[in-house]
């Protein structure tokens, strides 16, 4: 019995490690993500990068979210925006600050 639960924590560890954990990403790996998604109508130089950056890693959105943003699987530069249900109101905390990163 004692081996077959040594063999289940073991296995929910290797699980837990393969979803990418709970740690949250650099501002860094989030500025990088967002000068990438720079266009004609939304550029974004390293400074608003970095200013978005600021603004994203310090709100109460989730590791998760945070990560699919780096990942490239949320794109907040767009005019349509799809969070998860419970990071939208973290989002809209901070949406203001982060645009005024990106006005001229």
């Amino acid at each position: 019995m004692k081996k077959l639960m040594t063999v289940a924590a073991v296995s929910l560890i290797g699980l837990t490690a393969a979803c990418g954990g709970a740690d949250r990403p650099t501002k860094a790996d989030l500025a990088e993500q967002f000068e990438s998604q720079s266009s004609d109508s939304i550029p974004i130089d390293a400074d608003a990068a970095d200013c978005m950056a600021e603004e994203v890693h310090g709100s109460d959105m989730s590791n998760g979210t945070l990560q699919d943003i780096v990942d490239g699987e949320i794109d907040l530069t767009g005019f349509t925006v799809r969070l998860p249900e419970d990071d939208l109101e973290a989002w809209e905390a901070i949406t203001d600050d982060v645009v005024a990163c990106v006005a001229p």
